[in-house]
C-alpha cells in the first residue's frame, strides 16, 4: 500500500495502550491512508486520545476515521500563524461533531498528556510567543 501513496502520506502510525489509556499517533496521515487503516484494523483503532493527522489539515481526520477512533480528546500540533492555516475549520468541525475536546499547540504551546489510573490527564503550558 505504501508504494501507491504520496510520500508524505507514508507516515508511521502508532497505537499505544496502557491500562485505561489508548493513544493514536497518526503523523501526516490524510484521508486515503485513514481509509486503508479502517479497512485493515476497523474498530481496533479506538483510542481516547488522538494526535490529529497532518496538523489538522482539511484532508485529515475524516468523519469515517473519527467514527472508528471515537476520540474523547484530540491534540493538534500546529505553529501559531502557520502559512497553511492549520488546523483547518473543516477538521475542527469534525472533531466537534464527535464530541472531542480539542487542545491546540498554536493556542496554548506545549501540551502534555499523562496516563493516570482513571484515564488521560491533559495539561497545557502557557504559550511561548517571541
Amino acid at each position: 500500500y505504501a508504494s501507491r501513496i504520496p510520500p508524505n502520506e507514508g507516515s508511521a502510525v502508532l497505537l499505544m495502550s496502557y491500562g485505561r489509556c489508548r493513544l493514536l499517533l497518526t503523523g501526516d496521515l490524510g484521508s486515503p491512508a485513514e481509509a486503508a487503516l479502517i479497512s485493515a484494523l476497523g474498530d481496533s483503532l479506538r483510542a481516547e486520545l488522538l494526535h490529529a493527522g497532518h496538523h489538522g489539515s482539511r484532508h485529515s481526520s475524516s468523519a469515517p476515521f473519527l467514527a472508528r477512533v471515537q476520540p474523547e480528546t484530540v491534540i493538534v500540533s500546529a505553529g501559531a500563524g502557520n502559512l497553511y492555516g492549520h488546523p483547518h475549520p473543516d477538521a475542527l468541525g469534525r472533531f466537534e461533531r464527535v464530541g472531542a475536546t480539542v487542545h491546540r499547540t498554536d493556542r496554548v504551546g506545549t501540551i502534555t498528556a499523562r496516563c493516570t489510573p482513571s484515564g488521560w490527564r491533559v495539561l497545557s503550558a502557557i504559550p511561548y510567543l517571541p
